[in-house]
């Protein structure tokens, strides 16, 4: 039996992580959240990919791990 791929908006998966769009957006652009397709102007992120990212990152604070990451942009 196959299961489905769900696929959860930006606002979904804010829900699940508990962070702002804004912040998935970052994330994402970041290549710290690479579970995505973009369909049109939207992305959409595979359900599955986002419990990994979970669970892979407990405790995690990216706000630190942004910040080093735009400090290394520049």
């Amino acid at each position: 039996m196959k299961k489905e791929m769900r696929l959860l908006t930006r606002d979904e998966v804010a829900e699940k992580i508990g962070c702002s769009v804004w912040r998935v957006d970052t994330l994402r652009k970041k290549g710290i959240l690479d579970c995505y397709i973009k369909a049109g102007k939207r992305y959409m992120f595979f359900e599955k990919g986002i419990e990994i990212f979970i669970r892979k990152n407990q405790g995690v604070d990216f706000s630190k791990v942004l910040k080093e990451v735009s400090k290394n942009e520049r």
